[in-house]
C-alpha cells in the first residue's frame, strides 16, 4: 500500500514532463495489431511537405525528418514549441520547423500538406481536409474511451472516455469520438482508408510510471 504523502514524494521525484516525452515510461504492453510508426513509414515519401499537430517537444515528429521534404509541427503549448525549438537548433536541423498555432484553425494555405499527423492530439476535420493537397494523407491515433481502464477501475475513476468528455464539456467543446470524424471526413468528400480500434492491457512497472 502506498500513501497519499508517499505519491507526493515520488511525484516530485519524477518532476514535470519534457515536451511531451513519455519514453522514460517503465511499461509491459501487449502486442497491438498494428503500430503507429509503421504506418507512417508506409505514407513517407522523399520530397513530402508534412504536418505534425500537437507535436509536443517533437520528439516524435522529429525522427521522420530525413525522410521528409518540408515539415511543420505546431502545438497549443507555448512551453512544449520551446522544447521543440531547443531540439531542433542542436541538432541543427533544416527540414522541420516549428510553431505556436491551433490546430482548429491553421495558418496553411489551402491545399499544400501531402501528410497531416495527428499522434494523440486534437484535430479539426474540415481543417484537415482544407490543408491535404488532392492524394493527401491524414492520418490519427488517438487513446480509446477503455484505454488503461484496469487503472480507472482500481481508482474508481470511471473511464478514460468519462474523463475526456468532463474535460471537453467544461471548455464548451464537443467531444468527437474517432469513429464519428471518420464520418465527418467521408462527408467533406475524403477517403477513409482505413479505421480500427483495439483494446492492448499495459501494465505499470514502478510506482514512477504510473505517476508520470
Amino acid at each position: 500500500m502506498v500513501t497519499s504523502a508517499e505519491l507526493g514524494q515520488i511525484y516530485e521525484q519524477v518532476g514535470e514532463i519534457r515536451g511531451w516525452d513519455f519514453s522514460g515510461l517503465n511499461l509491459a504492453v501487449e502486442p497491438a495489431p498494428w503500430e503507429w510508426d509503421d504506418l507512417v513509414w508506409r505514407h513517407l515519401k522523399p520530397g513530402a511537405r508534412a504536418l505534425d499537430l500537437g507535436t509536443g517537444g517533437g520528439e516524435v515528429f522529429s525522427a521522420w525528418s530525413s525522410h521528409l521534404g518540408r515539415g511543420l509541427g505546431i502545438d497549443r503549448s507555448a512551453d512544449r514549441i520551446a522544447v521543440a525549438q531547443n531540439d531542433r537548433r542542436r541538432r541543427n536541423d533544416p527540414t522541420i520547423e516549428f510553431a505556436l498555432m491551433d490546430g482548429a484553425s491553421l495558418a496553411i494555405a489551402d491545399a499544400s500538406l501531402d501528410l497531416v499527423l495527428a499522434h494523440f492530439a486534437d484535430y479539426t476535420p474540415v481543417e484537415v481536409a482544407r490543408v491535404l493537397a488532392p492524394g493527401g494523407v491524414f492520418m490519427t491515433l488517438q487513446m480509446g474511451d477503455r484505454d488503461t481502464q484496469n487503472i480507472f477501475d482500481t481508482f474508481q475513476w470511471g473511464s478514460y472516455g468519462r474523463f475526456w468528455r468532463a474535460m471537453f464539456e467544461a471548455r464548451g467543446r464537443p467531444y468527437t469520438p474517432v469513429v464519428h470524424t471518420a464520418q465527418q471526413f467521408r462527408d467533406l468528400g475524403l477517403e477513409v482508408l482505413q479505421y480500427e480500434d483495439y483494446d492492448v492491457r499495459q501494465r505499470f512497472l514502478d510506482m514512477q510510471s504510473l505517476v508520470l
